[in-house]
């Protein structure tokens, strides 16, 4: 299932836009001023893939609607009072309050059967305890009044509860099952702007705030520990596999014994090819020793020659696990190389993720540039976060960037896609984004008269 459009009527009272994505290529360019809803769009469709429906609640609009490749559509249609009213409530609302909150009502229309709806009103009841147990970097400083420790803002229960909705547990709103179904079926992904610095995990109870770790993060400096973790899954994989084909190795010998005929020339061409994909792999940082199988130039035996093409089949299995993660350490490396200055990213199996100078020292990740950190993290992110099919969602990619680096996006966006296989939104106003590529946007009208 594949995204073909996102309509939202009456965003902020006055938009109607519509966005058809560009379905061949796989990217679509969001275009318009400030303050006509881009990254509202995005943050919304979102919002419905994630679960997130109070996101509906603090958004002003009439209809939100996602339609898909097989025929499908989701509707959000938006009643009541539309306002900047407290999400939850610690206590039953009273008759005045019901008659006036907000329901938002998710209605899914299938080619194959009869509609189905679902009405969720704001305001459902939510202890105050459960904002001092998930909503990371608050200090309770009353009984309805908590610190926002970064801040040093005093904040109310309704503005925490407006402000930090996403923290709370899911249960808050209770879906039916066919909408957590429907929505499981296609993966969607938001790279927002703030990509620098990651707050604790949503939805997971925080620690003390004696653990400043636990409210702001830098993303560039946790990549390192990431990649070294993926690297050395491959790895137990590749060991796996190993052992597995080394028990079996002496009967399959036996019963293969005079029944393969590879010539000379053919065994030395294949193992030729099995050197090369090792110094890639090593290169690559996926392997760490050499276990290139040295031969003489004398003629081979009998006996080698029955061996040989076991021991290569076995070598290219075992390697061939390594294939995915190298085609993305690849293009890592070349797209980020290519970018920095006097400064080159590495990969190893041990420490995962790394900058050296050219004059051979180290660099730590933290200290690179502000573009230098958004542009490693936006093509990680993008390589190596993203599910195939996925839906991605990216907010102003030009946040930091140069311009020459701005220019050269869309190319790496596609050779991403073409390795991964996933369609992409973006929100801009940056023509240098666009670049040449002016067939891949679509521009928001302005204000309905």
């Amino acid at each position: 299932m594949e995204l073909t459009q996102i309509r939202v009527v009456r965003l902020f009272g006055m938009f109607d836009h519509r966005v058809d994505l560009k379905s061949s290529e796989h990217i679509t360019i969001m275009t318009a001023p400030n303050g006509f809803g881009k990254t509202v769009i995005l943050r919304l469709t979102s919002a419905f893939f994630d679960g997130r429906f109070f996101e509906f609640f603090r958004t002003s609009f009439k209809e939100f609607g996602l339609t898909f490749d097989n025929g499908s559509s989701i509707l959000i249609q938006k009643e009541g009072v539309d306002r900047q009213t407290p999400l939850f409530e610690e206590n039953e609302p009273t008759q005045e309050e019901e008659e006036i909150r907000t329901n938002v009502e998710v209605i899914l229309i299938s080619p194959k059967s009869e509609p189905q709806s679902w009405k969720v009103s704001a305001r459902p009841r939510l202890a105050s305890a459960l904002i001092d147990r998930y909503v990371p970097g608050l200090e309770r400083v009353g009984p309805r009044a908590w610190l926002d420790v970064r801040t040093g803002r005093r904040m109310s229960f309704e503005e925490v509860s407006l402000t930090y909705a996403d923290f709370l547990p899911e249960s808050v709103y209770r879906e039916p099952e066919w909408l957590a179904t429907f929505r499981s079926a296609l993966s969607c992904r938001f790279i927002e702007t703030q990509r620098l610095l990651r707050v604790a995990q949503p939805n997971a109870p925080r620690r003390t705030r004696d653990h400043p770790d636990d409210v702001l993060r830098p993303v560039v400096s946790e990549l390192a520990a990431e990649l070294a973790g993926a690297i050395n899954l491959k790895l137990r994989e590749y060991g796996a596999l190993a052992q597995s084909r080394d028990s079996t190795f002496p009967q399959r010998l036996i019963s293969q014994v005079g029944k393969i005929n590879l010539s000379e020339p053919e065994l030395r061409r294949r193992l030729a090819d099995l050197d090369r994909e090792r110094a890639k792999f090593m290169e690559a940082g996926l392997l760490d020793r050499d276990e290139t199988l040295k031969l003489t130039d004398d003629a081979f035996s009998q006996t080698i020659l029955d061996v040989l093409p076991i021991y290569i089949d076995d070598t290219e299995q075992k390697l061939r696990i390594f294939n995915e993660t190298y085609q993305k350490i690849n293009t890592l490396k070349q797209i980020v190389n290519d970018r920095f200055q006097y400064k080159q990213i590495y990969i190893d199996n041990q420490r995962g993720l790394g900058v050296k100078l050219f004059d051979g020292s180290e660099l730590s990740l933290d200290n690179l540039s502000s573009g230098e950190q958004h542009e490693l993290v936006l093509m990680y992110e993008l390589l190596f976060k993203v599910a195939p099919r996925s839906l991605i969602l990216i907010d102003e990619p030009e946040l930091s960037l140069h311009v020459a680096w701005q220019k050269r996006f869309i190319a790496d966006l596609s050779s991403i896609i073409e390795l991964s296989g996933f369609s992409a939104v973006i929100a801009t106003h940056s023509p240098q984004i666009i670049d040449s590529r002016w067939d891949l946007t679509v521009n928001l009208s302005g204000p309905v008269t």
